[in-house]
């Protein structure tokens, strides 16, 4: 705890140090010729920065004196605050997975898919993307829209959906949760 205060206080020392710094050279750098205004000024630059060096030190020390506090172990983020049985989780350490993958997931919605006559009126493409969550037992439940298309387009995606075989359960910490998944079912004209 120590070592960190310290660390930080040379830090926010070398920031001042280093803006005086560049400011001093900023200063002389501007003009070559000499008079007395300029002297001034870098006498006053001087005095702001000795004034720093002096508050530094003058840290230096009221940080030495701090004495170590002994800090009492902190309980498990996971233990105090412990998530429920019926919790569905957003990022367990394993996403449910489509038995066969992602590659077997899109062959099944290209498979399924129908589609929607009035879009081959207005030549519309584009994805819908579903959510919901895949229980421990790799049930699908609760579809919803949470990126939309066009209304037939969105049946649609909640069609496939519904057909949906069980997926392989999320886990978390080497046990099976509820997680949430997000399935994107893109329509898209051929040939365009």
């Amino acid at each position: 705890m120590e070592q960190l205060l310290r660390e930080h206080s040379f830090r926010r020392k070398a920031v001042a140090i280093a803006a005086i710094s560049a400011g001093m050279i900023l200063m002389s750098g501007c003009n070559h010729t000499s008079s007395s205004s300029e002297n001034n000024i870098s006498d006053e630059l001087l005095e702001v920065v000795i004034d720093t060096v002096e508050s530094v030190k003058e840290a230096e020390i009221k940080c030495d004196e701090i004495s170590a506090r002994e800090i009492p172990p902190q309980e498990e983020a996971t233990e105090k605050y412990a998530v429920s049985k019926d919790s569905i989780y957003t990022a367990p350490d394993h996403l449910p997975e489509f038995p066969g993958g992602e590659a077997e997931l899109q062959k099944f919605i290209r498979r399924n898919l129908r589609w929607p006559e009035d879009l081959s009126e207005i030549c519309l493409q584009g994805r819908v993307q579903v959510k919901f969550y895949v229980d421990t037992l790799g049930k699908i439940h609760e579809p919803q829209i949470v990126k939309t298309l066009y209304p037939s387009c969105d049946e649609e995606a909640l069609r496939i959906a519904s057909l949906l075989p069980h997926f392989i359960p999320a886990e978390h910490q080497g046990k099976k949760v509820k997680a949430w998944y997000i399935v994107k079912v893109t329509f898209r004209i051929e040939g365009i």
